[in-house]
Parts: structure tokens; sequence; C-alpha cells
């Protein structure tokens, strides 16, 4: 330990190791390098066996009962004030009295500021919730109370400490004090328990200030302790700090922060430090929300421009929304009924059911609508919500009304996605009656057909028969008509009407002849059923029409034929409409003259014989002049070109003419 002329070692010890300032090399040893001033040695009094040093050291371990409480160690610096005359420092250790400062703390009343805080809150707005945190701001003005610093400076009242003196009347805990000169070149130990106390004099101002406290252990017996000194009276309370500046009594009315601000000289003033908004928990949009945050930028599911239904929902509500999409439910709506035309009892059952697709969602509603022909507003039927179920709507419909039946299902859930399925149940449409025609020639002979026969052959049997197709429409009737050479139609007999409403009616055959004149002829059934009588129509189904036509008279004969009858006596005869052209006539080997008789609006153009070297004999048919008619089957003369070829003899072998014709 270095000494110099401005230090002051007091050293504490056992009284009864007076002798403990010795030169032993097995202690903690002390230094002396530099001659100090004055060394001061304090022993408790009265102890036995006193040797000049160590009592100094009994008076330190007095000292250790004092440590109780640090204020007892106030009072060995009180003794320390006896010495005044000497070491005026113990005056500054009762700068402890700036502990008084404790009292500035009050100023924490500044804390009020707090509501300040609530005025952070004003700047998120909506999100008022944020705007609580912002208490936690207004603790700096909190800082405000450091200033309360000045009023440590009562200090001074600390100088009380000297009346510690009065501790002095425990006899144990009473140190004895003693003027010792050190050996600066010695060196010491002290072997048993003490205390050494440097005090250093400040050249500043001259005062002793200590600077240095060592507590020596010993291994020596403790002496006995002595009383506990007598509490030095309190010191006088230091002057109250000056009232600090700030602001308490945080109040919020009407949801705005009021608080009082405290002046220096005591006074306060109202302050509104604004608008306090609701807690995140609490607060709810006033209005729907437009999504603003430029483009090809999202909010959840929602786009620039799109606007957010926010109305009357909290901040986590919205966000919430915008996370989960809302997707539209599954919805089915189905049908199996079919409707008759014309059935007026109706019973539609309709089948229905739905899926909910969005996360979390349920359903919200479900409605079934129908109405009729694609027109008009939309009519309730049902309002069930359940996953899947079936409606039957009934009603009477009004005769012969084939518009469809127009249904839709609509389901909407919980986050506002909605679907719908639509149906259409139509009524099947109007069918006719099949309506079929049968005509027989009553005369025919091949090649005639029904259709196609000889000119005068007109007498005919028709016959026929009509079938419902619709079964709530009724056959009511029918008439047979006919026309000739495409004229009009014209009533065979009279109108026949049907009662009841049989599934088809048979007609059976009606002999009928129109002109022997005629070329071509149709015969057509007319039918009505109650839709035609409704709309004051009919239905009518034509015959193919019959044609009238000329034969074509060929092929070889006794001799060239010199009358009507004996061109129809001809072995060949065809229509022109089914004979080839050319077509072949075959000579045989009997007959040596052939003939061929056309209509005159017909004429021969070139006769080639294919069995004698293709030779071109249409020079040897020569038509006759004298035959220039032929009878039809009425006996109606028709004008004829009648050809013939006459050779010498027959034919060796069979020959084929081809004829041609124009």
């Amino acid at each position: 330990m270095a000494l110099n002329d401005n230090t002051v070692v007091l050293v504490i010890t056992n009284l009864s190791e007076r002798n403990a300032l010795t030169a032993t090399s097995n202690a903690t040893n002390l230094v002396i390098t530099q001659q100090a001033p004055a060394v001061i040695i304090a022993s408790p009094i009265g102890a036995a066996s006193v040797g000049p040093r160590g009592a100094t050291g009994e008076k330190g371990a007095t000292g250790d009962k004092g440590a109780t409480g640090a204020q007892g160690i106030q009072g060995v610096t009180g003794s320390q004030g006896v010495t005044g005359p000497e070491g005026g420092p113990i005056g500054p250790t009762g700068e402890k009295g700036a502990t008084g400062e404790r009292g500035a703390t009050g100023e924490k009343g500044a804390t009020g500021e707090r509501g300040a805080t609530g005025a952070d809150s004003t700047v998120p707005g909506p999100i008022g919730a944020t705007g609580s945190p912002g208490a936690t701001g207004s603790q700096g003005i909190q800082g405000a109370t450091g200033e309360k610093g000045a009023t440590g400076e009562r200090g001074a009242t600390g100088e009380q400490g000297i009346q510690g003196a009065t501790g002095a009347t425990g006899a144990s805990s009473l140190y004895e004090l003693l003027d010792v000169q050190i050996d600066p070149e010695t060196e010491y130990s002290i072997a048993n328990d003490g205390f050494i106390l440097v005090f250093d004099k400040n050249i500043g101002d001259g005062k002793w200030v200590m600077s240095n406290i060592t507590n020596l252990l010993g291994t020596g017996l403790t002496g006995a302790n002595g009383a506990t000194g007598a509490t030095g009276a309190t010191g006088a309370q230091g002057v109250t700090g000056a009232t600090g500046v700030g602001y308490t009594g945080a109040e919020i009315r009407s949801n705005y922060l009021y608080v009082q601000r405290l002046f220096a000289d005591g006074s306060t003033q109202e302050v509104n430090l604004g608008y306090i908004g609701p807690t995140g928990s609490q607060f709810v949009f006033e209005a729907d929300l437009v999504a603003a945050f430029g483009a090809g930028k999202f909010f959840g599911k929602y786009q620039n421009g799109e606007t957010i239904p926010a109305l009357g929902k909290t901040a986590v509500e919205v966000i919430k929304d915008a996370l989960v999409a809302a997707l539209a439910p599954t919805v089915s709506l189905t049908s199996s009924t079919t409707i008759a035309f014309n059935q007026t009892a109706i019973s539609n059952i309709l089948n229905f059911s739905h899926t909910i697709n969005s996360l979390g969602a349920s359903v919200a509603g479900a409605t079934l609508e129908w109405r009729r022909g694609g027109v008009g507003s939309y009519t309730l039927l049902s309002s069930s919500t359940a996953s899947s179920g079936s409606y039957t709507h009934s009603m009477t419909d009004t005769a012969f009304n084939s518009s469809a039946f127009n249904y839709r299902y609509i389901v909407r859930d919980s986050v506002g996605a909605t679907a719908q399925a639509t149906l259409n149940v139509t009524p099947t449409a109007y069918s006719a009656p099949t309506r079929s025609i049968t005509v027989a020639g009553i005369n025919t002979s091949s090649p005639e057909t029904a259709y196609e026969r000889e000119k005068g052959n007109v007498a005919s049997n028709i016959s026929g028969s009509i079938t419902r197709n619709s079964p709530n429409v009724a056959i009511t009737g029918w008439q047979w008509q006919y026309r000739e050479n495409g004229g009009s139609y014209i009533d065979i007999g009279g109108f026949t009407a049907v009662s009841g409403n049989p599934a088809s009616v048979s007609i059976g055959a009606t002999a009928h002849s129109t002109a022997n004149t005629v070329s071509t002829a149709n015969y057509r059934l007319k039918v009505t059923d109650a839709y035609q009588d409704s709309l004051g129509s009919t239905l009518t189904s034509d015959s193919s029409t019959i044609n009238y036509r000329n034969y074509i008279f060929y092929g070889p004969t006794a001799s060239a034929p010199i009358s009507s009858a004996e061109v129809r006596a001809l072995p060949n005869k065809s229509f022109s409409t089914s004979l080839a052209n050319p077509f072949n006539l075959n000579t045989g080997t009997v007959y040596k003259d052939f003939t061929v008789a056309m209509p005159s609006a017909l004429s021969i153009t070139q006769v080639i014989d294919l069995d004698a070297l293709n030779a071109n004999i249409t020079s040897q048919y020569v038509l006759s002049s004298g035959l220039t008619g032929v009878l039809d089957y009425a006996g109606i003369t028709t004008s004829y070109d009648v050809y013939t070829m006459t050779q010498a003899v027959p034919y060796g072998t069979d020959h084929r003419h081809q004829v041609t014709r124009a």
C-alpha cells in the first residue's frame, strides 16, 4: 500500500493484538513506501494486554458489529468527528445524506403522461387496436423525472453524521485512537481481524475523502462484542426538489384522451390529446373498401379495383374473408318426368342437391323456382336448404300447351359464393296422325302398275288408314279427295266423323274413276283431330301421282298392220318412260314383217341390225301413210307413227334390230 503526503491511514484491529504490526512474512503485508503524515490506530478501550498497535485493530472488530447495518459503519464515521480538528474529512462522508434524493422519485406522477399515448393510437386510424401500444411511448415523458437530481444537493445535511459520535457509548464499539508513526521502510503485517481505512486529502478543496477500506480477516481471537451504539439522530430533512413538469390525470371522454399538463409553478392545464379509436376486437368498418394497391397486386382473393365487402365487419373478419376464396357450390337439378302433348294434369318431379365448396362455409340459402316458356319472372316453389331432396310441382295445365317448364335451383353459402342449375321440362311436341293411302287400278295389266297405266284406264280402288300419334289428341274425322292433271282437289263423297279416341281408323276401298282423257291424277286423305280443330285446320296426305300414257307397240308380225287392232296385237308394248332407248326388236325366225308403232310425238331416227355386221337398216323401216291413229284403253284415237320393215323371207336366225327414237 503506497502512501503519500496527502494520505491518512486508519488501522482498526483487536486491542489484544497491539503488537500486530510486525515484520512477519506470512500475513497480509502493509508496505509504507513513503513517510505519511500520520497513521491513526484505533483500538477498543479497556481491553487487557494492550500492545501499542494491536489495540487499534481491536477497535476494528467492534466495527464489524456495526456492519449488521450499514448504518453502524456510519457511526464509526461519527467517532471520526471527535478528531474533527485534525481530519475534517469525515464530514464529506456525510454526503450519504444525498440518499434523500429518493424523495425526488415522487415526480413519477409525471407518468400520467401515458395518456398521451392515446394520441398515438389516433395515427393508426381505424386500426385503433394498434394505438394501445402507443401508451408505452409515453414513458419517455417520465424521463423528466431525471431533473430530480438537483434535489440531491441536500447532501449537505449529511454532516449530521458527526453526531454519530454518540455511538461511542457502547464500550466495546469505541475505538482508541493512537497517533503512531510508521516507518516507511518497514514491512508490516496484521495478523487478526480489523480494518484499514485510508483517507486522501483532496488537493482542490482540502477535504479528506476515504479512498480505501481493507477488511482484515485474521485468525486471532475476536474480542467481546461491545454494545451497539445508539443510532445517530436523523439528519435534517433535505430541501424538497423543484416540482417536476409533465402530465398527469389521464381521462377518456367520448373516445377523446384528456390529460392535465403540470407546470413548474404547480398549476395545471387540460390538454386534449386526440381521438382514441376502438381496439381491434371492437372496431367494425362503416363502409365497404375499394382495393387500390396497383395493377397486378392482390389482397387475398381481391384484385386491384374490386370492392371488398367490409361493411359491419371487424378487421379480422375482412382478412379471413380475403384469405378464403369463395368457391361456387356444386349444384344439380334433374327430372325424369315426361309430359305428353295436351297432358293437363302436371306432376313434375324435381330432384335437387348441392355441395358447399368454400372452406369453412355452410349453406346460407337455397331457392327452387319456376316459370313458363322462357319469359316472365320466376315463382318460388321451395326454399329448402337440405343438401339433397325432391319436389313435385303439380298443376293443371291448359289444353295443347307445349311451352317448356323452366326451373332454376340457386344455392348460396355463408361466404357469398353462389351457383345455380337450370332445367327445362318440355311437353312432347304434337305429332300429327299417320295417314296411309292405297291406290289400286281395277283393270290394270302388265306392264301397267297402280301409278303407271295406259291412257283411259282410270278406274281405281282407294283405301287407307289413320293412326293417332298424340294419345291425348283424338281423331275426329276424314275425307277422300282427288284431282286431275294437277288441278284443285275435289271431295269424293262426304266427311266421315270419328267418335271416341281410337288409336287408329281403317278406311275401306272406294272405287273411283277420273276422266278417261286425263294424263295424271292424285288421291288425297284429309284428316282432322282435336288439335287441328282447335286451330281451324286439317291434315292431308297425297297419294303418289297416277300417270296415264300411250304404249309403244313393236315386234314381228305376220303382215304389216293396217288397223289399230293389229297394232295393239303386236307382241310387245311398253311405256316410253320404261323402255330403253335404243331398244331391241327381236325378229325371230317365223315372220318377215317387223313393225314399230309409237305416238306421233316420237319418231325413229336409226335402226341397226346388230346381227348383220351392224348394218344400218333405218331406211328399210317405212312409215305407214295409211295408218295414222291407234285407239287407247278408253277407245279414244291417238295419233301414231307406224313403221314396218318387210323382207322376202324370215331370218334363218334371230336378228336384233336396235331402234333409236327421238
